[in-house]
């Protein structure tokens, strides 16, 4: 069996923390919880990634699904990584994205 990759996207919250643990609450709900870290984007990943300091979901609907995207998971399996998007300049959403460890 090969690894799954995993993409969520949430609505923006400024704990990062209680994001993924939102997140993480409503993937057991739903039978699909994987365990693991999850590392946020430096700034300079993101502005590599996207392109932008602020990338908001047109930069992310254009990588979603990509290698390119998962090629900035790091540490294995069971690790991903997130980022936040922006939307006329504020936080709007936050997108994680990595691999389960099967």
């Amino acid at each position: 069996m090969g690894a799954s990759g995993r993409e969520y996207v949430v609505p923006y919250q400024q704990d990062l923390g209680a994001a993924l643990d939102a997140l993480r609450r409503d993937v057991f709900a739903a039978g699909a919880e994987d365990y693991g870290t999850i590392r946020p984007l430096s700034d300079t990943e993101r502005a590599d990634l996207f392109g932008t300091a602020q990338p908001g979901c047109a930069e992310y609907e254009r990588l979603a699904g990509t290698e390119r995207l998962h090629d900035y998971v790091i540490g294995g399996r069971w690790t991903g990584r997130a980022a936040v998007l922006w939307e006329s300049g504020a936080p709007a959403e936050i997108v994680f994205w990595g691999y389960s460890g099967d």
